[in-house]
């Protein structure tokens, strides 16, 4: 066996691209990558792959009013000189439900992914903020709010958290670690975001695999499902066993490189 290989998935719909682009230049993006989670999950089960699943507070949000009651109390919500960059605000223009506002809300394939066997749902923060921006009290308020979410929705309080954007520095480190959570990254990007076709995700997986590899797919990415066949053929090919992120963490660790990998605490 030449090692283990772990599949996460960001999954965070627009959320992921509020301070990048505008909804109308990525909505069919968007909307092409709820149509792929289902099929997704049918490939996780027909290979028996467990596959984590960082996860976006917002998308538990049956309502524009409930998403409302997961914000942090007025004086932790921050000002902003550009206002594009303002999640608070968006509620007043995307629609109230996950049928007006499919883009941003997501309880029908949250509730998907938590019924298929052998997933595991991790935070990946309650807004998609980048928490090395953040105050250390926002930054708590952003952890808590997610993981409520993830428990009041799927019954499990999640103990595994993806910075936004992959974005730490050690105050982020130390708050996701205050909240109970564990700090999770990758090593290995598929770049799937950027539009790569699934040959060159599969050809760039197999050129930087090695035992203990995180492999980062998006789960809105428009060519991940059809890469994944190609990512487990290499894989087992090579030996390698696919498990969750659970199975494979370090608990003791409280030291992220510079590469996104966990170190022992006798490591770092």
């Amino acid at each position: 066996m030449a090692g283990t290989l772990i599949i996460s998935l960001d999954f965070e719909l627009f959320w992921g691209m509020l301070d990048v682009c505008p909804l109308e230049k990525y909505q069919d993006h968007v909307l092409g990558g709820r149509k792929a989670i289902p099929g997704l999950l049918a490939l996780f089960q027909k290979y028996g792959i467990h596959a984590t699943w960082a996860t976006v507070g917002y998308l538990f949000a049956r309502s524009a009013q409930e998403a409302a009651s997961f914000f942090p109390e007025e004086a932790l919500q921050p000002t902003y000189d550009d206002p594009a960059l303002n999640s608070y605000a968006e509620f007043s223009k995307i629609g109230e439900t996950e049928a007006d506002a499919p883009c941003f809300f997501a309880p029908s394939l949250v509730e998907l992914v938590a019924e298929t066997p052998g997933q595991e749902i991790g935070s990946h923060a309650n807004t998609h903020r980048d928490l090395d921006t953040l105050s250390e009290e926002e930054i708590l308020q952003e952890i808590a709010s997610s993981c409520q979410n993830i428990e009041e929705a799927c019954g499990i309080r999640p103990v595994l958290l993806r910075p936004p954007s992959g974005s730490y520095n050690d105050t982020v480190i130390q708050c996701i670690h205050r909240s109970g959570c564990i700090p999770i990254q990758w090593n290995l990007d598929t770049l799937d975001w950027q539009g790569l076709s699934a040959e060159e995700i599969a050809a760039r997986v197999s050129r930087q695999l090695q035992p203990g590899s995180i492999l980062l797919l998006h789960a809105g990415a428009e060519y991940s499902a059809e890469a994944l066949p190609l990512i487990l053929q290499t894989a087992r090919q090579m030996g390698y066993q696919l498990v969750p992120v659970g199975e494979l963490i370090d608990p003791d660790s409280d030291t992220v490189d510079h590469t996104g990998m966990q170190l022992a605490a006798s490591a770092s």
